[in-house]
């Protein structure tokens, strides 16, 4: 199986990372997914997605989390968000240096603090048979 890479000219693009997207399961019926920028642009998207046996439709529980790193006295928000107006904030994908599938999980790399920065890599995962991201 050939792993999926997108490297930093298609992670930087919000074109193209919100109109990819990844979808991750927990074999019961429960899902994580959302686009590469980590925007959410479909009312499925989420971090957590379940379904009991009494339900018929999913039950969101966690629609996502924007993280922020401190580094070297500098916010960095990882997240990115766009409004009804069209304002984009945060616009984190800016900072998104690649996005990999590493056996079916997302692997999100930032480039923090330009060259002589810091990598810092964001996995999401979820664990076979139980309702957990």
């Amino acid at each position: 199986m050939t792993p999926i890479t997108l490297n930093r000219n298609i992670c930087r693009n919000l074109d193209e990372t919100t109109s990819r997207e990844w979808l991750i399961t927990n074999g019961i019926g429960a899902y994580a997914s959302g686009t590469i920028a980590g925007m959410l642009t479909r009312k499925e998207h989420g971090l957590l997605v379940t379904r009991t046996p009494e339900s018929l439709t999913p039950r969101l529980l966690l629609a996502k989390i924007d993280e922020e790193v401190v580094f070297d006295q500098r916010t960095y928000y990882l997240g990115t968000n766009e409004y009804r107006d069209g304002t984009l904030n945060p616009s984190g994908f800016v900072h998104l240096e690649t996005f990999r599938l590493d056996e079916g999980f997302p692997v999100f790399t930032y480039r923090l603090g330009g060259i002589d920065g810091i990598m810092l890599e964001k996995r999401i995962w979820m664990q076979s048979g139980r309702n957990t991201t």
